[in-house]
Protein backbone atom coordinates (compact mmCIF):
# COMPACT_ATOMS: atom_id res chain seq x y z
CA UNK A 1 0.00 0.00 0.00
CA UNK A 2 1.11 3.53 -0.69
CA UNK A 3 1.04 6.60 1.50
CA UNK A 4 -1.83 7.00 3.94
CA UNK A 5 -3.26 10.47 4.32
CA UNK A 6 -6.02 9.67 6.81
CA UNK A 7 -6.13 7.68 10.00
CA UNK A 8 -8.82 5.09 10.35
CA UNK A 9 -9.36 2.09 12.58
CA UNK A 10 -8.93 -1.64 11.94
CA UNK A 11 -12.34 -1.93 10.27
CA UNK A 12 -11.25 0.46 7.53
CA UNK A 13 -7.89 -1.28 7.21
CA UNK A 14 -9.72 -4.60 6.76
CA UNK A 15 -11.99 -2.97 4.15
CA UNK A 16 -8.89 -1.69 2.33
CA UNK A 17 -7.41 -5.20 2.38
CA UNK A 18 -10.68 -6.49 0.93
CA UNK A 19 -10.53 -3.95 -1.91
CA UNK A 20 -6.89 -4.90 -2.52
CA UNK A 21 -8.04 -8.52 -2.85
CA UNK A 22 -10.73 -7.46 -5.34
CA UNK A 23 -8.17 -5.41 -7.27
CA UNK A 24 -5.95 -8.49 -7.57
CA UNK A 25 -8.64 -11.09 -8.28
CA UNK A 26 -11.74 -9.51 -9.87
CA UNK A 27 -12.03 -8.96 -13.62
CA UNK A 28 -12.02 -5.31 -14.78
CA UNK A 29 -15.76 -5.40 -15.56
CA UNK A 30 -16.76 -6.65 -12.07
CA UNK A 31 -19.30 -4.65 -10.08
CA UNK A 32 -18.85 -4.43 -6.31
CA UNK A 33 -21.53 -3.72 -3.69
CA UNK A 34 -20.03 -1.96 -0.67
CA UNK A 35 -20.76 0.72 1.93
CA UNK A 36 -18.09 2.94 0.34
CA UNK A 37 -18.64 2.57 -3.42
CA UNK A 38 -16.90 5.82 -4.32
CA UNK A 39 -13.74 4.81 -2.42
CA UNK A 40 -13.88 1.28 -3.82
CA UNK A 41 -13.94 2.68 -7.36
CA UNK A 42 -10.95 4.91 -6.62
CA UNK A 43 -8.98 2.01 -5.12
CA UNK A 44 -9.84 -0.66 -7.72
CA UNK A 45 -11.19 0.97 -10.87
CA UNK A 46 -14.18 -1.40 -10.62
CA UNK A 47 -17.71 -0.05 -10.80
CA UNK A 48 -19.28 -0.05 -7.34
CA UNK A 49 -22.72 0.52 -5.81
CA UNK A 50 -24.30 0.59 -2.37
CA UNK A 51 -26.01 -2.66 -1.42
CA UNK A 52 -29.81 -2.39 -1.69
CA UNK A 53 -31.49 -1.28 1.52
CA UNK A 54 -34.09 -4.03 1.34
CA UNK A 55 -35.02 -6.05 4.42
CA UNK A 56 -36.36 -9.05 2.50
CA UNK A 57 -33.26 -11.16 1.74
CA UNK A 58 -34.75 -12.74 -1.38
CA UNK A 59 -35.72 -9.38 -2.86
CA UNK A 60 -32.35 -7.87 -1.87
CA UNK A 61 -30.58 -10.77 -3.59
CA UNK A 62 -32.64 -10.25 -6.75
CA UNK A 63 -31.74 -6.55 -6.70
CA UNK A 64 -28.02 -7.36 -6.35
CA UNK A 65 -28.22 -9.81 -9.22
CA UNK A 66 -30.16 -7.38 -11.44
CA UNK A 67 -27.29 -4.83 -11.44
CA UNK A 68 -25.45 -7.38 -11.85
CA UNK A 69 -23.20 -7.27 -8.76
CA UNK A 70 -20.27 -9.68 -8.89
CA UNK A 71 -18.85 -9.14 -5.38
CA UNK A 72 -20.33 -7.97 -2.08
CA UNK A 73 -18.11 -6.61 0.67
CA UNK A 74 -19.56 -7.23 4.13
CA UNK A 75 -17.61 -4.89 6.38
CA UNK A 76 -17.31 -3.93 10.03
CA UNK A 77 -17.41 -0.17 9.42
CA UNK A 78 -18.98 1.71 12.31
CA UNK A 79 -20.60 4.63 10.46
CA UNK A 80 -23.00 2.58 8.36
CA UNK A 81 -24.25 -0.98 8.62
CA UNK A 82 -26.00 -1.44 5.28
CA UNK A 83 -23.83 -4.39 4.32
CA UNK A 84 -24.36 -6.25 7.61
CA UNK A 85 -28.02 -5.37 7.92
CA UNK A 86 -29.20 -5.91 4.35
CA UNK A 87 -26.56 -7.52 2.11
CA UNK A 88 -25.35 -10.22 4.53
CA UNK A 89 -28.77 -11.88 4.93
CA UNK A 90 -29.22 -11.70 1.16
CA UNK A 91 -25.98 -13.48 0.27
CA UNK A 92 -26.28 -15.98 3.11
CA UNK A 93 -29.77 -16.91 1.95
CA UNK A 94 -28.33 -18.49 -1.21
CA UNK A 95 -24.91 -20.04 -0.49
CA UNK A 96 -24.89 -21.88 -3.81
CA UNK A 97 -24.92 -18.63 -5.80
CA UNK A 98 -23.11 -16.36 -3.30
CA UNK A 99 -19.88 -17.90 -2.06
CA UNK A 100 -17.51 -16.55 0.58
CA UNK A 101 -14.17 -16.05 -1.18
CA UNK A 102 -12.16 -13.87 1.22
CA UNK A 103 -12.24 -12.86 4.88
CA UNK A 104 -10.05 -10.63 7.04
CA UNK A 105 -10.73 -9.35 10.57
CA UNK A 106 -14.50 -9.73 10.24
CA UNK A 107 -14.70 -8.21 6.76
CA UNK A 108 -15.88 -10.68 4.15
CA UNK A 109 -16.17 -10.81 0.38
CA UNK A 110 -18.89 -12.86 -1.29
CA UNK A 111 -18.70 -13.64 -5.00
CA UNK A 112 -21.65 -14.46 -7.22
CA UNK A 113 -21.06 -17.80 -8.95
CA UNK A 114 -21.30 -17.53 -12.70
Amino acid sequence: MGARFFYHDHSWRAWEEATAWIDGHAPPDAIVATNAPHFCYLRTGRRAVLPPMESDPVRARRLLESVPVSYVIIDELKFLDISRRYALPAVRSDPVVWQLVYSIEGTQIYQRAE
